[in-house]
């Protein structure tokens, strides 16, 4: 049942959008557009700090997930890769916010996670599908690293 519902939810965020429009002056032209943003990945291997300084500097931010439609969709970019979005719980352990200050409500974590291993694992990366806490280098594991991000605009 909850396979249809994201089905659905898909399709329905997908409907009317067959022909992409083109994006705004500073938003990428390859940038992809659903549900009213525009999102495009980085292959760059960055702490989370400077991948959030890039999505910044180039008028947008670190992605925001704000429901499973979205994330969905991220996914099919994505490809499994392990990729910087927005949230962080730098400030308090145990809360998420998304870069505009916003709490994390919708969170598909892998399973066991956000386990905060070794004290800290404060920062949001795509992993297999799901989302994995890992330190702000990018190193989760030994030899295993976030390798690009995902930035985000939202038209003003």
């Amino acid at each position: 049942m909850k396979i249809i519902l994201i089905m659905i939810m898909t399709l329905t965020a997908f409907a009317g959008q067959s022909a992409q429009p083109k994006p705004p002056v500073g938003v990428p032209a390859d940038a992809k557009f659903f549900n009213g943003k525009w999102y495009r990945v980085y292959s760059e291997k960055l702490p989370w700090n400077r991948a959030a300084e890039k999505c910044r500097a180039l008028g947008g931010s670190l992605v925001k997930v704000p429901d499973e439609a979205t994330w969905v969709f991220l996914k099919s970019l994505c490809q499994r890769a392990a990729l910087w979005i927005g949230a962080t719980d730098e400030k308090t352990e145990g809360i998420w916010l998304w870069p505009d200050g916003t709490p994390v409500t919708y969170a598909p974590w892998w399973r066991g996670q956000p386990d905060n291993a070794r004290g800290i694992e404060h920062y949001v990366s795509t992993y297999l599908g799901e989302w994995n806490d890992v330190p702000k280098s990018g190193e989760f594991v030994p030899r295993q690293f976030v390798v690009g991000y995902i930035c985000e605009w939202v038209p003003k």
